[in-house]
């Protein structure tokens, strides 16, 4: 039979609590796949305006520039400052899940939350570097991800 708020596979573990600590911390992996996703289009534009600024013809243009070429300039330019802005979203959001981390009273709960949501490492290589089994490992990131959303919740109690 489940208890309330945990899925069959958490039943052992107790992961019911954990959903805003991994939601925030999940956050960082989601803006920098936006910024990916925003360097492939501008990438992508600027391949395009190489390609319609040059002219193989021999016949006169009026004004130098068609207006798909300045349409689209004007749109890498709004591109680019749609990444510049999410750039700074994201090291405002990791220097923010950082100082949570670091406030944890656990240092090798901070060190698997930092290797896992910043770093992006896999199990197997956190396991290695804080010299645990990796199912102890996976058992440790459980209980820092309910000490994280205690820390949340009580940082949502002082604001």
């Amino acid at each position: 039979m489940q208890q309330h708020g945990m899925c069959c596979r958490h039943l052992m573990c107790g992961k019911e609590g954990s959903m805003i600590a991994r939601e925030f911390l999940e956050g960082y992996k989601r803006i920098i796949t936006r910024i990916r996703q925003l360097e492939r289009q501008i990438q992508d534009i600027e391949e395009t305006l190489g390609v319609k600024a040059v002219s193989y013809d021999s016949q006169p243009h009026g004004s130098g520039i068609s207006k798909v070429t300045e349409n689209t300039a004007v749109k890498l330019a709004a591109i680019r400052d749609q990444k510049e802005l999410l750039i700074a979203e994201l090291w405002k959001q990791r220097l923010r899940i950082e100082n949570e981390i670091y406030k944890m009273s656990d240092a090798t709960y901070a060190e698997i939350l930092r290797r896992r949501y910043i770093e992006g490492e896999r199990w197997d290589d956190i396991a290695k570097a804080i010299n645990a089994a990796k199912r102890w490992t996976l058992t440790l990131h459980g209980r820092a991800l309910k000490e994280l959303d205690n820390q949340l919740k009580e940082q949502g109690k002082e604001n």
